[in-house]
């Protein structure tokens, strides 16, 4: 089967429908978005914390694309949630300071928050007593509390502003998977279905497909200098336990891998949980699988080298442990009682979400932010992780500027019913794209 369209959006995430939403909104182009999945959101944008978040803990310098995009992108979801009357449950997060040398820390994100656009009423810095008295099952000797945080269900949320760019007249395909690029004037996106090939000529493909993205670009030759790794997050739940109405989180044990921290979090339903850890898989969608299964993956030469290109023996210790945190609860437990020392294993419930993070590598490390690449006819966004849901709207604007600018695509006020905040501006973010002709 072939199919023609201006514009193809590979990923029916967060950013792909915000994209979809943002150009179906401002263009006269046909649109088409493809999913492998029969579902939005199926995988990254659904699988997390849940949590639309304010930006206190990013540095302003080394995360600056994503302190703008979260905290210009918080109206537009809660916009979002009163349309759809989807849940917005506004508890905030509490981030603690475990010992006397994590103070430091706290009151860095202080300043964090003020110099990334939040009101200085949005925070509030509290010492031992405090958290106390706001929190009496949590032990901390300080925190930061960001009050306006909310709970979500981002698969819904992100459901709607699909509905709203099909309302514009967008296609939809479930179950497509973009399999290569073959490059030309209007290049094709060869697809696999479950009927069979599905070949999709386009005039301007844009690939957010999270766990795929980087494999596409890499077929382009476009990744040299970057390796991927993978870092499966998994969830307990907690039943019977009450007396905690904040999502806690703590600061950091290292500044450089903030996601092996586990957290304690609120559903929208109520439903209580704690994680993730970090666990290191071989893949993109590799939910399960035992500890040897996963390390007899590891045995591609390309994915070694990119382990020891970045983790050294102080990380290689942290995520074994959490190997261990991923089957063990009692060990994750352990972790969680150093802050909520009433909690027990009894409490623990089973399993809850599994999510994925794919962290871009270079030489230098661990990317801090996402990478925007291209060629004349395709744009890649690698890296999108933590908080990129939170910030997928504004983002999604900011990418839609360059692109007017970079491929000639003419904006104009076509059908927009909701983010008329974002339409009417730039975001002023400065997001950078390399473009290789």
């Amino acid at each position: 089967m072939s199919l023609q369209t201006d514009v193809l959006i590979i990923g029916a995430g967060a950013l792909g429908a915000s994209l979809a939403y943002e150009i179906s909104s401002t263009t006269d182009l046909s649109i088409t978005v493809i999913d492998m999945e029969g579902v939005p959101a199926f995988h990254s944008s659904s699988r997390n914390t849940g949590v639309i978040h304010r930006p206190f803990y990013l540095d302003p310098v080394s995360k600056k694309v994503y302190a703008e995009s979260a905290i210009k992108s918080y109206g537009p979801w809660k916009e979002i949630a009163y349309i759809a009357g989807l849940p917005w449950v506004q508890r905030g997060v509490m981030e603690l300071a475990l010992n006397e040398s994590d103070i430091h820390v706290i009151e860095k994100y202080s300043r964090w928050a003020m110099q990334n656009g939040m009101d200085e009423n949005e925070y509030n810095l509290l010492d031992e007593q405090d958290v106390r008295k706001l929190e009496p099952r949590v032990m901390a000797k300080g925190a930061i509390l960001s009050n306006l945080d909310s709970n979500v269900s981002y698969g819904s949320m992100v459901g709607a502003v699909m509905q709203l760019a099909q309302n514009n007249g967008i296609r939809v395909l479930w179950n497509i998977r973009a399999e290569r690029i073959i490059e030309g004037e209007r290049p094709i996106v060869a697809c696999k279905s479950p009927n069979g090939e599905v070949n999709i000529k386009t005039g301007l493909v844009i690939n957010v497909s999270g766990g795929g993205a980087y494999g596409l670009a890499k077929s382009l030759g476009l990744t040299s200098g970057y390796s991927e790794l993978h870092f499966r997050g998994d969830y307990w739940k907690i039943r019977e336990f009450k007396g905690i109405s904040r999502n806690i989180y703590t600061v950091p044990r290292n500044p450089g891998y903030p996601f092996l921290d586990p957290h304690f979090i609120i559903r929208p339903d109520g439903q209580m949980e704690i994680g993730p850890n970090a666990f290191l898989v071989s893949g993109s969608y590799a939910y399960n699988g035992t500890v040897s299964e996963i390390l007899r993956s590891f045995t591609s030469p390309n994915y070694l080298k990119a382990i020891r290109l970045v983790l050294n023996r102080e990380m290689l210790k942290l995520i074994w442990n959490d190997w261990g945190i991923s089957i063990s609860k009692s060990l994750m437990m352990r972790r969680v009682r150093k802050f909520i020392p009433s909690l027990d294993v009894k409490h623990v419930k089973g399993r809850g979400t599994s999510g994925i993070r794919h962290s871009l590598i270079s030489r230098e490390g661990f990317v801090p932010e996402s990478v925007v690449m291209g060629t004349s006819s395709t744009v890649h966004v690698l890296n999108f992780n933590s908080p990129g849901a939170t910030g997928a709207p504004a983002f999604a604007r900011a990418l839609l500027s360059k692109l007017s600018n970079l491929y000639g695509v003419k904006l104009i006020l076509k059908k927009h019913r909701v983010w008329d905040s974002l339409i009417k501006n730039d975001c002023n973010i400065e997001l950078k794209v390399n473009i290789f002709y």
